[in-house]
């Protein structure tokens, strides 16, 4: 983030404001840049993994804790890391259990979670 962020708190009546670069330093901002490349790749490795037929829906949904990288995945793709699940049937599904196009995977409720497990398994199904 480049710029100026506002603070919330209020003094005298004006708005705090401070540069974003005057609290996180160059040091701060490439360790922070190598943990986020390092999740995604981590991320990459596993949707991979998904695809090969090595995990289920059932096993990365109910041990998000056990994969933390797969936790801020975005829902829809989550589905198409499975083989043979396209768009249309990302589309249908996230309709069907009525979750958002924005939704990740650790925002997913109980049922939704079930009815996606259920459904990714019965379509992935050799």
């Amino acid at each position: 983030m480049v710029g100026k962020l506002k603070s919330i708190r209020k003094e005298k009546g004006n708005e705090m404001s401070f540069d974003i670069k005057s609290i996180t330093t160059p040091q701060m901002r490439l360790k922070g840049i190598e943990r986020a490349n390092a999740i995604r790749k981590e991320r990459k490795e596993l949707k991979e993994r998904i695809a090969k037929g090595e995990f289920t829906a059932e096993e990365i949904l109910n041990n998000l804790d056990k994969y933390p990288c797969m936790q801020n995945e975005r829902v829809k793709r989550f589905i198409r890391a499975f083989k043979g699940l396209s768009y249309a049937t990302a589309d249908k599904l996230m309709e069907q259990y009525s979750i958002a196009d924005c939704k990740r995977l650790k925002g997913l409720g109980k049922r939704q979670r079930e009815g996606l497990i259920k459904s990714i398994d019965e379509l992935t199904w050799e």
